[in-house]
């Protein structure tokens, strides 16, 4: 019989196992996450691990806060965009506003001074 050459074990071969009970629904939520992430479902599960063990801030939830955060920027843009859409809308309504009351104001003038000359030519 031949003997295979040693080799170095894989990480994943030395790495602590453990067998895990997940709540109904977590193994789907978790496998979601981790295919948004670009991860395994093992690395998404060790990567949170990792964060909620990391310091005093939760950082359990540093990603939910960052996608978070990136919505609320999105929304912001959407809002700002907005205003500045309406605002420019008012600005055109303003202008054509103020055309028509120089306008009428130029047609009373000249009407008024149509009458002053009328009078001095009675």
């Amino acid at each position: 019989m031949t003997e295979k050459p040693d080799r170095q074990p894989y990480p994943s071969e030395t790495a602590d196992k453990v067998l895990l009970r997940l709540p109904d629904g977590m193994r789907d939520r978790l496998k979601e996450a981790a295919s948004e992430n670009g991860r395994s479902l093992n690395a998404e599960i060790v990567q949170r691990l990792q964060q909620s063990l990391s310091g005093p801030v939760d950082a359990f939830l540093a990603d939910d806060i960052e996608k978070y955060i990136s919505g609320q920027r999105l929304d912001v843009m959407r809002l700002l965009e907005k205003a500045v859409q309406e605002a420019v809308d008012h600005s055109e309504k303003m202008s054509l506003v103020l055309n028509f009351i120089h306008r009428q104001t130029a047609a009373d003038q000249a009407r008024r001074d149509e009458g002053v000359d009328g009078a001095k030519g009675d």
